[in-house]
């Protein structure tokens, strides 16, 4: 398992792994079919109390099994994990829900997310060096409805142009992002 964080929200080590036990706590309740615990958010550090987003990735044998998240945040983060995780198990409609037999291949992945801004770029050039540099998650936007990437691979930036050149032009100027570190 694990958990990535952004810079301008920076978590401990004990908070990280706090996120993760959440994660587990819920997978381990769905599968088993019982409810999810009461979540008391006086007894968790105020970091992971307080309202964030995130995404919660499954991937099974090495292969993605459900990825499911939010980019801007309106519940408490520990909250939030929670509910992604259930989410993720059950509710990403790409992906049959998750298997008792799954287990044993289970890879569980938390991301925390920042606040997203805006990013002025002049050029797709300067695009692909600020994701290059900053390995950023990015959320392109159009008229209808907003697309989001986590950028990891550099086929993933083809995918991304891809995207960037059949979309409205007059927005492919300002981007909201968030930082990883």
């Amino acid at each position: 398992m694990s958990a990535t964080q952004y810079q301008d929200k920076t978590l401990t080590n004990q908070e990280l792994s706090k996120l993760l036990d959440m994660v587990e706590v819920t997978v381990t309740c769905y599968l088993a079919e019982k409810p999810l615990p009461k979540v008391r958010l006086d007894d968790y550090p105020k970091a992971i109390a307080e309202k964030g987003a995130c995404f919660v990735s499954l991937h099974v044998d090495d292969q993605l099994q459900g990825c499911i998240g939010t980019t801007v945040p309106k519940v408490p983060l520990v909250l939030e994990v929670m509910r992604k995780a259930w989410a993720s198990c059950c509710q990403d409609k790409r992906f049959l829900p998750l298997q008792k037999s799954q287990v044993d291949g289970l890879e569980i992945e938390v991301s925390v997310l920042t606040e997203p801004k805006p990013l002025d770029v002049a050029s797709e050039s300067a695009l692909i060096t600020y994701l290059t540099n900053n390995k950023c998650g990015l959320t392109l936007s159009d008229a209808k409805k907003p697309h989001c990437f986590f950028l990891r691979f550099g086929s993933s930036y083809q995918v991304l142009f891809i995207f960037c050149s059949t979309s409205n032009k007059k927005q492919a100027g300002t981007l909201p992002i968030g930082q990883k570190i």
